[in-house]
């Protein structure tokens, strides 16, 4: 017995065919390839073009079917690089892929354990600074367009990729703003260190020194700086020359002591007893500017 196919089904099945051929053809046809070395890479800056294509995982020793490229999974991969903050990777038929990167923009330099890192509004070491362009990197001084933070605790030295701890970035994003002019200084640039024994420091080289100290989230706020450089603005600006070493430790009484700069002396007579005097460090208490 026969039995009569309707013309409906026939013709799903001949679409169906003709479908499978033309995605066997789009899928294997050289017309489509892309040869993942050849990909052109935007905007990477403080990234190597070669760890955007590592990331990337597409095989470099052959060619790859445009329609096999998910790029919203390389979008992903790109994105986990530390200094990319976005990723957007365009497919263009019928060969053609690019990829376009925003970095992370430095904010400072973090020094440690002779490594200097780039450092993002979030606190995050994104790239190593000998990614930066010589001209960009400046000298590190404070109120300079990327300044550096010297890092000189005895702790685990921050690294690639990770974070700057909230109150110590909030801290140096503070100092870090501090130029000679605001506390009438007439050195000419100032520097940014920290250590374990004196916290934050703001130095003038072979000049003086400022101990800002360290801070801490209720006892010891970040919001006492503004005061700290006001009495730090008092003081230099009136005996800047005889200063050493300013301590910038806020009182009802005192904003810091200070320790003079011993200049010599001409040798004084000797008294009866044949001995003259020593000089010695003198100190005084700094107070704020009326």
């Amino acid at each position: 017995m026969l039995f009569a196919v309707p013309w409906s089904r026939l013709a799903g099945a001949a679409g169906l065919v003709a479908v499978s051929a033309a995605l066997y053809w789009v899928t294997t046809d050289r017309s489509f390839a892309v040869d993942a070395n050849e990909i052109p890479i935007e905007g990477a800056r403080y990234t190597s073009e070669a760890d955007v294509r590592a990331a990337m995982a597409l095989p470099a020793d052959r060619l790859v079917n445009i329609f096999r490229i998910a790029t919203d999974d390389l979008e992903a991969r790109i994105e986990t690089l530390p200094a990319v903050r976005d990723a957007s990777v365009v497919a263009t038929l019928p060969d053609a892929v690019g990829v376009i990167i925003e970095e992370r923009r430095p904010m400072l330099v973090w020094r440690a354990a002779g490594e200097s890192w780039l450092v993002d509004g979030d606190g995050l070491l994104f790239a190593s600074a000998a990614t930066a362009d010589p001209t960009e990197l400046g000298t590190g001084a404070t109120g300079t367009a990327l300044p550096a933070v010297d890092d000189r605790r005895s702790l685990d030295p921050l690294r690639l990729g990770d974070v700057v701890p909230p109150l110590d970035l909030v801290v140096a994003r503070l100092l870090l703003t501090v130029t000679p002019d605001m506390v009438r200084s007439t050195e000419p640039a100032l520097y940014l260190w920290l250590d374990d024994t004196d916290g934050f420091v703001l130095e003038a080289p072979d000049a003086w020194q400022a101990v800002f100290g360290p801070y801490t989230p209720v006892l010891r706020p970040p919001s006492i700086i503004p005061q700290q450089v006001q009495c730090l603005d008092a003081l230099l600006g009136s005996r800047e020359a005889d200063v050493v070493t300013v301590l910038l430790a806020l009182s009802d009484e005192t904003c810091g002591t200070f320790q003079e700069r011993v200049r010599p002396r001409p040798t004084p007579k000797a008294g009866r007893d044949g001995a003259g005097s020593e000089d010695r460090p003198r100190g005084g208490r700094a107070t704020p500017r009326p």
